[in-house]
């Protein structure tokens, strides 16, 4: 047979192959490289019509260039479907650069320097290549849905590269003249056809094949996939089933009102508590909107969170409002409603809980009322209250208790530990005594506390306090209260003024000086000091009296009761004896600096002038009488007996004098 015949028998083949290529590409489905495929095989179609034409009467560029070209395409256009049926992309780079360096060598061995041999050589290489090339890919990249078509391909496109390796030998080998070779070489490309065609026709069978193997595996996949998407959605059913009923139990045993509300605030349904709340049947409320029982101050509630809600501002919300009950009555309601969406994100409708808190909002207020009165009765009262955490240390103050210590009420109470800012040293030596007896042993107490104000005066609280227990009888803490005593102390001061002072002289009185010698007596001997002691006795006070009156009498011992108050140290003590006569006691004083100051005195009480009815009176003096105290002595009356023997005996010496006992 020649060569023509068997090229026409080829092209018979190859048109007849990618035709049925191309039906099922129109007619299939087909995957990604399907395509390239149907374009490779017309391309080597093309090419066999091409080789059949006369080469003496059409051009060497159509004939040998193209041909050949058309030859190398459809290798490539295999290649590059076998890489994008397996999902593997590459750039055009590498085919560029192979069709322009074929076509150049093609050109420069058929035109510049004709040789047969050099272009067998190069169909060799450049087809051997992507050959070698797609067996790699058929090879190493095997998916799961291929069988044996992938392993057809490799065997005959393997076989190709075997062909065009040995008639590329077999060229070079036989040598000779032109005509020699193509004579030399006729059995063999008898043979190279036929071998090239059938093993087109493997390969296009191999390419049919593994579309119909990926089709079959992708039907099982989604056969697998559909299954277990029936399961998964009846499964999903049977949840769904199971958690509707679940809801609607829920919804209707609830222990508070349930209700559904759609985007525009009607009640589409409501649960039986829901009815027994406001006192409406359900097919009432359900025919009702959200704000058809709420007071108009309470209406613009719901709208503005339902608007929020279906902005997405927010999804769920809880706040109160005011209902009218179907008898009449107002109830207090807490919603606490969510916004339902459905499984593509947009608002569906809203689930909301209604709780009937009348008696609870009752009992506040009942509770703000006592409050209000405690806080009252407490201002009236002027006591305030406190409470001591002392696992937080946390105390807590009332509004009175703020008021009575000054303190702003904005700020938080200080702490048990900041107490020492508030009172006196001496004060809360007091209160951490009273304090550790009440937590360690739940005594109650009672305190007097001194505080410091702002502008240097004292005020007095009296602090209250007893322990608070737990259910195991432990003590957690202390509550108390704290009253302002200030004016209350004061005036007890007042009375004790009054009760030690003398009216008319304003020297203390011999009710106190009984109290403070005794004292200071021992203090001075406690403290290894010095003490003397002075009496004071108005020369001739009676004739002063009968000469003057009594009331100029009286006016001489304020005037010498104002003189010791300034001619005194502040330690010393000066008293009005009785009637006419004084008494001193000089603290830190020997006896000889006593009788020098009281020496002192007497001259400035000569020096006094006294005026009584616009008139001088006349000079006053004075006899005193000194003792001072032994080491050892702790009888205040004794030393007192001494200092007035010493006055008598100025006395006798003639008075207004000074005289040491």
């Amino acid at each position: 047979m020649d060569v023509k015949t068997l090229l026409i028998a080829a092209l018979a083949v190859s048109l007849a192959a990618s035709l049925c290529m191309l039906i099922i590409f129109w007619t299939r489905r087909t995957y990604p490289g399907f395509g390239l495929w149907v374009a490779g095989h017309f391309c080597g179609a093309v090419c066999i019509l091409l080789f059949i034409l006369p080469r003496d009467q059409f051009p060497p560029w159509l004939t040998i260039i193209l041909a050949n070209y058309l030859w190398f395409a459809s290798m490539m256009l295999n290649n590059r479907g076998s890489l994008l049926f397996r999902s593997r992309r590459i750039s055009y780079g590498w085919e560029i650069a192979a069709s322009v360096s074929f076509c150049a060598l093609f050109a420069y061995f058929t035109y510049v320097e004709p040789n047969i041999a050099a272009r067998l050589t190069v169909i060799a290489v450049y087809h051997g290549g992507f050959q070698l090339w797609t067996i790699a890919v058929l090879l190493m990249q095997r998916p799961a849905y291929f069988g044996s078509s992938d392993v057809l391909q490799v065997v005959s496109l393997g076989i190709l590269v075997a062909i065009h390796t040995v008639r590329a030998e077999q060229v070079w080998i036989s040598g000779g003249s032109l005509p020699h070779q193509v004579i030399a070489l006729q059995p063999f490309v008898d043979m190279l056809i036929l071998g090239v065609m059938v093993d087109t026709l493997l390969v296009i069978l191999s390419h049919i094949m593994m579309n119909a193997q990926r089709l079959e595996y992708d039907y099982r996949l989604t056969q697998g996939r559909l299954e277990q998407d029936i399961t998964q959605r009846q499964q999903a059913e049977a949840a769904l089933r199971e958690s509707t009923e679940k809801f609607r139990l829920a919804f209707d045993n609830a222990n508070t009102g349930m209700c559904l509300v759609d985007l525009n605030g009607q009640i589409l349904q409501v649960n039986s508590k829901m009815s027994a709340i406001f006192g409406y049947s359900t097919s009432q409320l359900e025919r009702m909107n959200v704000n058809d029982l709420a007071l108009p101050e309470d209406i613009s509630i719901s709208p503005h969170f339902i608007h929020a809600a279906v902005e997405g501002e927010v999804d769920s919300s809880t706040f109160e409002k005011h209902y009218r009950h179907q008898q009449g009555h107002i109830i207090y309601g807490q919603v606490s409603s969510s916004l339902v969406r459905d499984i593509e994100g947009h608002p569906w409708y809203f689930i909301s809980q209604v709780q009937d808190i009348t008696e609870r909002k009752q009992a506040e207020a009942a509770l703000n009322q006592l409050n209000i009165e405690l806080e009252e009765a407490q201002r009236l009262a002027k006591v305030g209250s406190w409470d001591w955490e002392m696992a937080t240390d946390t105390v807590t103050w009332s509004k009175e208790l703020y008021r009575i210590l000054d303190c702003d009420s904005a700020q938080p109470a200080p702490t048990y530990q900041q107490h020492s800012q508030l009172y006196t040293a001496d004060s809360m030596a007091r209160l951490e005594v009273a304090v550790t007896q009440a937590v360690t042993h739940g005594i109650p107490y009672e305190v007097d506390l001194e505080r410091i104000q702002p502008d240097g005066s004292s005020q007095w609280i009296i602090g209250r306090g007893e322990s608070e227990y737990d259910a195991q009888r432990r003590i957690v803490g202390l509550r108390g209260t704290c009253s302002d005593v200030t004016e209350h102390h004061r005036m007890e001061e007042a009375l004790r003024e009054q009760a030690i002072r003398d009216p008319l002289t304003g020297l203390f009185n011999r009710r106190y000086l009984d109290e403070i010698l005794p004292r200071e007596l021992h203090r001075c001997q406690r403290n290894g000091e010095p003490m003397a002691v002075a009496m004071l006795d108005i020369d001739h006070f009676k004739h002063f009296n009968d000469a003057y009156g009594h009331d100029a009498g009286d006016a001489v011992l304020r005037a010498i009761g104002d003189l010791l108050k300034g001619f005194l140290r502040a330690s010393d003590i000066a008293c009005r004896y009785g009637g006419e006569e004084l008494a001193v006691i000089l603290p830190g004083s020997t006896l000889n600096n006593a009788q020098i100051r009281l020496d002192d005195l007497r001259r400035a009480i000569m020096q006094l002038r006294v005026i009584y009815k616009a008139d001088d009176l006349p000079t006053i003096t004075v006899s005193i009488g000194i003792a001072a105290a032994g080491e050892q002595e702790v009888d205040a009356a004794a030393l007192l007996d001494r200092a007035d023997v010493a006055l008598y005996q100025a006395k006798e010496n003639g008075r207004n004098r000074v005289v040491v006992a």
